[in-house]
């Protein structure tokens, strides 16, 4: 599980990646990698395309990638963007 806090924008997006990669590599088969959000405050259209990128490379390894207890602002994000669905999004926990 990767627990996220603060921003996640252009700045921080490559220890976000970095993290992303290292837990798709390091995740057997048929287990998922947890995201929780609860703690992050903004996400722009950097972070939530790191999160795309994870997803499908996880995918090809049969990896799923859940977003657990997302902030208001990334449920909002996911929500408008119609990818909430594509993270096996848990709503439940939203601040």
């Amino acid at each position: 599980m990767l627990f996220l806090e603060g921003e996640i924008d252009r700045h921080s997006v490559p220890t976000l990646a970095e993290a992303l990669e290292d837990a798709v590599d390091l995740c057997p088969r048929g287990a998922a990698i947890t995201v929780d959000m609860a703690m992050v405050d903004f996400c722009d259209s950097s972070g939530l395309n790191a999160l795309l990128k994870a997803r499908d490379r996880a995918g090809r390894e049969g990896v799923p990638v859940r977003v657990a207890r997302p902030s208001r602002q990334v449920a909002r994000l996911l929500r408008l963007t119609a990818t909430a669905g594509l993270f096996q999004f848990q709503a439940d926990g939203a601040r």
